[in-house]
């Protein structure tokens, strides 16, 4: 009996061991996906309308195999950053918890995230930095700050869930750690991409409101 008890506990030790090191490669990745979320991310804009506030507008793309293929990527990216699920005693997987390091990785991923967003918007659309020599059809250069808005916001609001999620780790499953941000996320995406050019466009090349 000793001796199986022995065996039982260094078969623990190896299963703990694996499951660390294939969560730590885990989260790697995902942090790396995360580094990259604003500019990929800020990619997708590119295949809606925007109105320049100097004037005219840059025609948005169709969507196609690497919209999805980008959104896919940053799906999965989120759902990453939560690790792997802990076993639990009763309930399975929405029951199941996640570690304290996965946590941190979600948090300071989910700050990353809104961060990058910012960033890769700025960069995108330098005219936020306009001047003399390049002037605004407006004095307010509208739709600057509205089109901003409706830029950013699926990723800045995934960011967000990111840093609750992580913060109630202890009260929430690993399961809603890792669904909540990324289906809030891809639903905001969605009505982002359904309501732009039939709804919200009009608004931002119409005079400002």
């Amino acid at each position: 009996m000793a001796v199986g008890d022995g065996r039982d506990a260094d078969d623990r030790v190896r299963v703990r061991g694996w499951f660390l090191a294939v969560q730590a490669l885990e989260l790697a990745v995902a942090a790396v996906g995360l580094l990259a979320f604003g500019w990929a991310a800020a990619g997708l804009n590119y295949y809606l309308t925007t109105v320049d506030p100097r004037g005219g507008a840059d025609s948005g793309k169709p969507v196609d195999l690497t919209w999805l293929a980008i959104v896919a990527w940053l799906l999965l990216t989120l759902v990453a950053s939560t690790g792997l699920p802990r076993r639990s005693a009763g309930g399975g997987l929405r029951r199941a918890r996640g570690g304290g390091g996965a946590a941190a990785v979600q948090l300071i991923g989910g700050l990353v995230v809104i961060g990058g967003t910012l960033l890769a918007y700025v960069v995108s659309h330098p005219y936020g930095f306009g001047g003399p020599d390049i002037p605004c059809t407006y004095a307010s250069c509208w739709p600057q700050r509205p089109q901003a808005v409706g830029l950013t916001v699926p990723g800045l609001a995934a960011g967000a869930a990111s840093v609750v999620m992580a913060l109630l780790v202890d009260r929430c499953s690993w399961l809603t750690r890792a669904v909540v941000p990324a289906a809030l996320w891809v639903v905001l995406l969605v009505l982002q991409n359904a309501i732009w050019d039939p709804y919200l466009l009009p608004i931002l090349q119409g005079p400002p409101r």
